[in-house]
C-alpha cells in the first residue's frame, strides 16, 4: 500500500509534457482553422490610394470716402480704402501597397462561427526591425481550402507594418519640425 501510494505520488510530482492535438491522418479531412489554438494564413495584398484636392478664395472690399470744409482754406477731400484679399489651396495625395503573407492564430469563436484572429511576425535585417500585425474576424466560409485567406477578407482587419532602426529614424521628421507642424507651421 505505501509502495502504491509513493509510485502515485511519484507520477503526480512528475512534470508532464505537452501533448499537441491529434492531426487529421486521412487524405480528405479538412485542415482548416476551425477552433481557438487553430492556425490560418493571411495573404495581405493590400493597396491604398488617396487624393484630396482643396482650393479656397476669399475677396473682401470697402471703401469710405468723404468731403471736409476747411474754411478760406477750401474744400479738402479725404477717403480711404480697405482691401482684404485670401488665395489658398493645398492638395494631398499618397499611394501605399503592402504584400506579404502572416500565419495568425484563432483567439475565440463567436456564437456564428466567426473565428477572431490575431499575429504578429518580426522580421531582422540589417539591424532593422519590421513588424507586422494582423487582427480581424473571419467567416469559416471564406477560408480556402489551403487553410489561407486573403486580407480583403478580414472584417475589422487591423493591419500594420511598423519598422524601428537606423532607416526608420532618417524618415521621420526632426524635433523643430514636429513642434513647428503641431503649431500649423
Amino acid at each position: 500500500m505505501k509502495a502504491d501510494l509513493l509510485l502515485l505520488l511519484a507520477l503526480l510530482a512528475a512534470p508532464v509534457a505537452a501533448q499537441a492535438p491529434d492531426e487529421p491522418k486521412s487524405f480528405v479531412a479538412d485542415p482548416r482553422a476551425r477552433q481557438p489554438g487553430d492556425v490560418l494564413t493571411v495573404v495581405i495584398t493590400e493597396a491604398a490610394s488617396v487624393t484630396q484636392t482643396a482650393r479656397t478664395q476669399a475677396d473682401k472690399a470697402q471703401s469710405a470716402g468723404g468731403s471736409l470744409d476747411l474754411g478760406a482754406a477750401g474744400l479738402r477731400h479725404k477717403s480711404g480704402e480697405l482691401d482684404t484679399h485670401y488665395d489658398g489651396g493645398g492638395s494631398i495625395e499618397r499611394t501605399g501597397h503592402m504584400l506579404g503573407k502572416l500565419a495568425v492564430r484563432v483567439v475565440g469563436v463567436d456564437q456564428y462561427g466567426n473565428l477572431s484572429v490575431a499575429g504578429e511576425q518580426q522580421i531582422v535585417i540589417n539591424n532593422e526591425r519590421q513588424t507586422m500585425k494582423v487582427q480581424g474576424v473571419v467567416r469559416a466560409s471564406d477560408i480556402e481550402t489551403d487553410n489561407t485567406i486573403a486580407s480583403w477578407r478580414i472584417t475589422g482587419a487591423r493591419i500594420e507594418l511598423t519598422g524601428r532602426g537606423f532607416l526608420s529614424r532618417k524618415q521621420a521628421p526632426g524635433l523643430i519640425a514636429q513642434i513647428l507642424s503641431y503649431f500649423g507651421v
